[in-house]
């Protein structure tokens, strides 16, 4: 779990720190670092939040469910994670709600695509990997106030990627500039060509 700080104010410490040119973490590290040392702001505002990153473990009680409840999407999906979790441990659901929490998750990445991926929690309920709402994205308890760091993830080359993170587009480079061992810019001006033809003629192709 990480502390970022806000520091609403327009004060010359803070036009110094932006001539350095610091990234968003290295001046709110900065700003901790202050903070931690007493550091006397005035009149200058600063907020902090607690925000969950990737390796965290998360954790709803019985009273946070309580208290959250008002949101139907968090109640709903929570309970349907609680539901999964005494299904998986072969208990009576209604019977054993109370004691099946707190109920825990560990804060992942999961790359979507060669470019980009997102924050997920794989909830502990159990043994079984086919399980329903085993994970889960983040953005539900976003709404209910939880804060998050969304992790970064490098690109990844075309030709090095594995096939599930590939779009059509790509698998058709990937696959062409393969079977013809041709580099893939290369096979990229073709793939081009080929698809100004099909434009021309109002052809796509589609999956039926």
């Amino acid at each position: 779990m990480k502390t970022l700080y806000n520091v609403q104010a327009n004060h010359p410490i803070g036009k110094r720190i932006d001539e350095y040119k610091l990234t968003f973490e290295e001046k709110n590290d900065l700003i901790g670092e202050l903070v931690k040392a007493g550091y006397e702001f005035g009149d200058i505002t600063v907020t902090s939040n607690n925000y969950y990153e990737a390796g965290d473990e998360i954790e709803i009680t019985a009273q946070d469910m309580k208290r959250l409840m008002v949101n139907d999407e968090f109640y709903r999906t929570i309970n349907y994670i609680i539901e999964q979790k005494a299904k998986n441990k072969g208990l009576d659901f209604r019977a054993n709600k109370e004691i099946l929490f707190p109920l825990k998750g560990t804060l992942k990445p999961m790359r979507v695509n060669r470019e980009f991926g997102h924050l997920i929690i794989e909830w502990d309920i159990g043994d079984n990997p086919e399980s329903m709402w085993r994970q889960t994205n983040v953005y539900f308890m976003e709404k209910m106030g939880y804060k998050f760091i969304q992790p970064e993830f490098d690109e990844i080359p075309i030709m090095q990627a594995n096939d599930d993170i590939l779009h059509e587009y790509e698998l058709v480079l990937k696959y062409y500039a393969l079977q013809n061992e041709i580099p893939i810019e290369e096979a990229k001006e073709v793939i081009s060509k080929v698809q100004s033809a099909m434009g021309a003629n109002g052809i796509v192709f589609y999956r039926p």
